[in-house]
């Protein structure tokens, strides 16, 4: 553990101009993530609410294994950034992730009228009309996830993505 007393100011100052405008994209994410069940509410009332809450079950799936690779993909996406076969490496792993992504939303998909009953209550069993919108969404989400790290490193990282490669190893 470090004190914020033993960093100097020129340091927290840098810190500080970096981890702001995630601050701010972290609170737009969630404010966006948790609007739309509000404006659904407002708009079409409560019980489409409710639909729109149960379909998100099956699309949270796959969103679960999005974040297992985007967890082991952020460390790798930064130490090969302007490495000798970058391109060929980021090419290669964003193709496997959505071959996974994609196979997992087709298994998903197939499934869905199986596994919705076990899923849904009864009265909430309308929602999987909704879910292959969600899953095509959440491939579409993997692949932004997928550009996160690469985006961070080109125009965020400096000496940051230095000191917590070097801390991280």
């Amino acid at each position: 553990y470090t004190g914020l007393q033993t960093i100097d100011k020129a340091t927290k100052r840098e810190m500080l101009n970096y981890c702001l405008p995630l601050i701010f994209t972290t609170v737009t994410w969630w404010v966006n993530n948790a609007s739309d069940r509000y404006v659904v509410t407002i708009i079409l009332g409560a019980a489409a609410n409710g639909l729109l809450s149960v379909a998100y079950k099956i699309p949270s799936i796959l969103n679960t294994v999005q974040q297992i690779f985007v967890q082991a993909w952020q460390i790798s996406a930064i130490k090969e950034y302007n490495g000798n076969k970058s391109k060929e490496f980021y090419g290669t792993a964003f193709s496997n992730m959505n071959i996974v992504m994609c196979l997992c939303c087709l298994l998903l998909f197939i499934a869905l009228r199986t596994i919705a009953p076990f899923l849904f209550k009864k009265d909430f069993l309308d929602a999987w009309r909704y879910v292959p919108f969600l899953l095509l969404a959440g491939v579409f989400n993997s692949a932004s996830g997928f550009m996160g790290p690469i985006r961070w490193k080109l125009y965020h990282a400096g000496f940051l993505s230095q000191r917590w490669l070097s801390i991280r190893e």
